[in-house]
């Protein structure tokens, strides 16, 4: 499958599957103060993106919470790059409610954090309780 965006000038294949892969995977969050990098000088930040499971937590708040997925017949629906942030960062749209939650861990993996707003409080659960879907013409969600 080739995504077509535009005029091709070349088509390559990768029939084994070792170089691509059809499936999304969000590396990291860059943080606002990392912005003031110069262009073409990240690589010289070797923490330019923080690793998505060391996400910070305000950042997790708005990556659980402001999305278009939705559980339906046993899985996960929506946008691909959502539902890859939301997946490497360990979270998960609950079975039961639809609410993004934590992931358990598995064999190869570890548990997905609760998200920490304030000292006092762990947030193990998050519920969308509108979704505003994209609006080319106003280029927001509203």
């Amino acid at each position: 499958r080739v995504p077509i965006a535009g005029k091709l000038d070349a088509c390559l294949f990768d029939k084994t599957g070792t170089l691509t892969t059809d499936e999304l995977v969000a590396v990291g969050v860059c943080q606002p103060v990392k912005l003031k990098i110069p262009k073409g000088k990240e690589e010289d930040d070797d923490k330019f993106l923080t690793p998505m499971i060391q996400v910070h937590d305000e950042a997790a708040f708005v990556l659980a919470g402001c999305h278009s997925l939705v559980y339906f017949e046993g899985e996960t629906t929506g946008d691909p790059l959502e539902s890859a942030a939301l997946k490497s960062m360990r979270w998960q749209l609950s079975s039961e409610s639809g609410n993004a939650e934590p992931s358990p861990a598995s064999e190869k993996k570890p548990a997905g954090k609760p998200i920490t707003i304030s000292s006092d409080s762990n947030i193990a659960g998050i519920e969308v309780l509108t979704r505003h879907h994209f609006s080319s013409k106003l280029q927001r969600m509203s």
